[in-house]
């Protein structure tokens, strides 16, 4: 950066002076840089930069080309389109801060030292940055409506509508998915300025067919139609009414993404609205309990219970609420613990939450915990939960030891956990090793666990080896799917009651991934059992 800085003098005492001052660190090159940019030769190339950075900074996913030099190009704060030339220009004007990747299509910052900079600037926090790309996102969303009160409001904000719809479409996909993910992470600004202005806008146009909000739940389902949103697809998937309930999607939304400060405002405009459900037949409740929106659900346990009941479905939502488990669980138990039974479902949920299923479940046993049966249905959850299953476990086991049994699907869960099945099985075997059994069906899940299944058989072998029952369908199952060292180890521990047959030379020609070490193993110790068939170079030839 130095270098190209340099390079930008054409007089050479010009240079040598500035050799003489350059930055001592790379904070202070990006300073000097960052002001000169920011500052530009010109208002519009000034916001330009300053909008690129904040689009790279939080942009829900990678921004092509197209949906890039649109959203940079956007000034919300004067209401119109700035004409870009070409990306060229983009990254002239962005200097060495942003580079364009030609492979992936997309712009991105330079080195992850610039976003690290960046983001201890105050003015390109978190809530800053998303509530820049929330207002661009709404003034292409609301755009599409042709409604009087919405032009109005454009006009009002100085948005215009009309002039800019070609424009606006490269990003309007983008800001169909993304508007109230970026409007969630705005937090305080949603409730000033544009952006207020805006967003009760979309949340209060349940007119009719050609409110803004109506238009873009339409859109909605057809791109929810073609893509799985991930973790995003959940509270999209939320906010689209009933048949026939078009006048309560402001609502569905302002509980999926816990817009609290909005849902008072929608309630008011709409009374009614408090009953209304979704496609999936869930209510304001349900929706805020499902996405773990603390701030949603402690305004609306404030209302009439007997508008807001807490149903079974809705704990068992809570207890295995990936997000917020223990906070809302917490809430709940708060507001309205005597409406709360913490039933055998509920407790599984909790010891299979994948995120906090430790938090949730110590909540539960600290506040309800003569009222929770540990059953082998919870082991098994907590044996399978391939994030913190050994943390879920282990404080089971210190809480409640003497209350659960160690059965044969909790050992086959532990061995079938793709994450952490090394974790959980080592946890269990130390702690409660005689109440193990290694069957045929725990070797059939360690064989099964292709993450970390050959450092769970590893741990058996070494372990428990002369427990494990060596059937022809486990000699299989290890050549078909571990490496070399797993082979090795069970030769070694049991080795003379193995039977090389041809159904287990098949399986390590094909072992796709070692076939080739695990065949050399074999040659090498059991050349004279192995008969190379026609089903073995098959086997080798398809394992490629």
């Amino acid at each position: 950066m130095q270098l190209q800085y340099l390079c930008s003098f054409s007089v050479d005492d010009d240079i040598k002076r500035r050799l003489g001052r350059l930055p001592p660190d790379l904070h202070t090159l990006y300073d000097e840089l960052y002001q000169l940019l920011a500052a530009g030769p010109g208002a519009t190339e000034a916001a330009v930069f300053k909008n690129a950075l904040q689009w790279l900074l939080c942009a829900r996913r990678a921004l092509r080309t197209e949906e890039f030099l649109c959203a940079v190009s956007l000034d919300v704060q004067q209401g119109q389109i700035v004409s870009l030339a070409s990306k060229d220009h983009v990254l002239k004007i962005c200097n060495n801060f942003v580079v364009f990747d030609s492979e992936l299509d997309t712009f991105r910052f330079a080195h992850l030292s610039v976003r690290e900079y960046l983001e201890q600037k105050p003015e390109y926090s978190r809530p800053t940055t998303n509530a820049l790309a929330a207002e661009v996102c709404l003034w292409t969303v609301i755009s599409t409506s042709p409604s009087k009160a919405t032009q109005k409001l454009l006009a009002e904000m100085g948005w215009q509508a009309e002039t800019l719809r070609a424009e606006l479409k490269d990003l309007s996909r983008y800001a169909d998915i993304y508007w109230a993910e970026h409007c969630r992470f705005a937090k305080e600004f949603r409730s000033s300025g544009r952006l207020k202005a805006a967003l009760e806008d979309m949340l209060l146009s349940n007119g009719g067919a050609s409110s803004s909000i109506a238009l873009w739940n339409k859109r909605l389902e057809r791109h929810l139609e073609n893509y799985d949103y991930r973790y995003l697809g959940m509270p999209l998937v939320d906010t689209i009414p009933a048949t026939g309930s078009l006048n309560c999607t402001g609502l569905l939304v302002s509980c999926a993404f816990d817009f609290v400060e909005h849902i008072e405002v929608v309630l008011q405009s709409r009374i009614e609205t408090i009953q209304c459900v979704n496609q999936r037949g869930h209510g304001p409740l349900d929706i805020t309990i499902a996405n773990g929106n603390c701030a949603a659900l402690a305004f609306l346990l404030t209302l009439d219970q007997q508008e807001t009941k807490i149903t079974q479905k809705m704990v068992v939502a809570a207890a295995g609420n990936y997000r917020n488990g223990k906070e809302v669980m917490a809430l709940l138990l708060e507001q309205r613990g005597s409406d709360i039974e913490i039933t055998k479902e509920v407790v599984v949920a909790a010891a299979g939450n994948e995120d906090n299923g430790k938090e949730v479940m110590a909540l539960l046993l600290e506040q309800r915990g003569s009222d929770i049966e540990i059953t082998k249905e919870v082991v098994v959850a907590a044996a399978g939960n391939y994030r913190n299953g050994k943390e879920v476990m282990a404080l089971l086991l210190e809480q409640r030891g003497s209350d659960i049994e160690i059965t044969k699907e909790v050992v086959v869960a532990a061995a079938g956990n793709y994450r952490n099945g090394k974790e959980v099985m080592a946890l269990l075997l130390e702690q409660r090793g005689s109440d193990i059994e290694i069957t045929k069906e725990v070797v059939v899940a360690a064989a099964g666990n292709e993450n970390n299944g050959e450092e769970v058989m590893a741990l058996l072998l070494e372990q428990r080896g002369s427990d494990i029952e060596i059937t022809k369908e486990v000699v299989v199952l290890i050549c078909c799917n571990f490496d070399k060292e797993i082979v090795a180890l069970l030769l070694k521990q049991r080795g003379s009651n193995i039977e090389i047959t041809k159904e287990v030379v098949v399986a390590a020609a094909g072992n796709y991934r070692n076939g080739k070490e695990v065949m050399a193993l074999l040659l090498e110790q059991r050349g004279s059992d192995i008969e190379i068939t026609k089903e073995v170079v098959a086997a080798a030839a398809n394992s490629g």
